[in-house]
């Protein structure tokens, strides 16, 4: 299972507006899916009401990073943005309760999820992303249901997503600044080096991932080899 999370370094960060594409949002609500609430602060201070300190200013981090690589990669900058800042609106749900919610909203609950809850909020948060915030962009929604884990068939934004969450700058893991290099170089790569980070993090704690995490790796490793292959 991926619940088990790498650690996120707390205290101040100076941040950089990576994409200044971010500072639009306000005039693009509704084209970014967000129907009426269309102020990231609004959606922001609504996130950080719900969410420890730490969580929040995590899930800020994410929202930049993400939009600074959405500008590298050619993905939109204030989706990927908006992704990140509510792709924890889950995380910190009681488990018992996060399983309860999802079966009452119609989400079916693999064996593995019913047994380790906090896999699920990423499906979840979907679910209140759509219901609190207002957010109807299936991009978007997409991106924040797989990034627990990833999956097969990922698009740009959701890969952006995962890569993000894991190398934001709060976080302090081995070979983080690794990650972030490949992230700017390659974005395949460092979706393949999240993915494996993470399996070698559950692993030495005696965890087995969710199979959905070896399906992505297996997806985005053939994608890199089929990419390797095409002639040039």
């Amino acid at each position: 299972m991926n619940a088990v999370e790498p650690p996120v370094a707390s205290g101040g960060f100076a941040f950089v507006r990576a994409a200044p594409a971010i500072a639009s949002w306000d005039a693009r609500g509704a084209a970014l899916g967000v129907g009426g609430m269309t102020s990231r602060a609004d959606i922001e201070r609504r996130l950080c009401a719900r969410l420890p300190p730490d969580r929040c200013r995590h899930s800020v981090r994410v929202a930049e990073y993400a939009g600074g690589l959405a500008a590298r990669w050619g993905a939109d900058p204030e989706r990927a943005a908006l992704a990140g800042l509510l792709h924890d609106c889950a995380r910190d749900i009681d488990p018992a309760a996060l399983l309860k919610m999802a079966r009452g909203s119609g989400i079916l609950v693999d064996a593995i999820e019913a047994e380790h809850p906090p896999l699920l909020h990423g499906k979840v948060g979907a679910v209140l992303a759509s219901g609190e915030f207002g957010v109807t962009d299936a991009e978007v929604l997409r991106a924040l249901e797989t990034h627990p884990t990833g999956a097969a068939g990922m698009g740009l934004l959701a890969r952006v997503l995962f890569v993000a969450d894991h190398a934001e700058p709060g976080r302090t893991y081995p070979r983080v600044d690794e990650l972030r290099r490949l992230a700017e170089q390659d974005l395949d790569s460092a979706l393949l080096l999240a993915l494996d980070m993470t399996a070698d993090f559950l692993a030495a704690r005696g965890i087995v991932p969710h199979p959905r995490a070896a399906l992505a790796r297996a997806a985005v490793a053939a994608r890199i080899k089929g990419r390797a292959a095409a002639p040039r």
